[in-house]
């Protein structure tokens, strides 16, 4: 996902959320740097399933990075949450 389509897709959720009236997590989304919103974006469990979904139809090279990415993410996370359990 290039930058202006990731920064699109925050700019959405800040909309959702303030027509659903989240006042609040509309804030931590406007004041989240572009590269948290990527960790929380890439960090989504919903995002492999969508991957997995537009894989027909993406160019497979660019599909089999993303995952590998959201797999990297995934051991740091598990690496993190049990170095400071």
């Amino acid at each position: 996902m290039a930058y202006s389509g990731l920064m699109k897709n925050k700019e959405k959720e800040v909309e959702e959320a303030e027509k659903s009236f989240k006042n609040v997590r509309a804030d931590e989304l406007r004041k989240m740097s572009p590269e948290d919103y990527l960790f929380r974006f890439l960090s989504n469990p919903e995002l492999e399933k969508r991957l997995n979904e537009s894989r027909e139809t993406n160019n497979q090279e660019d599909s089999s990075r993303l995952v590998s990415i959201v797999m990297k993410l995934r051991l740091e996370k598990a690496w993190v949450e049990g170095t400071l359990l």
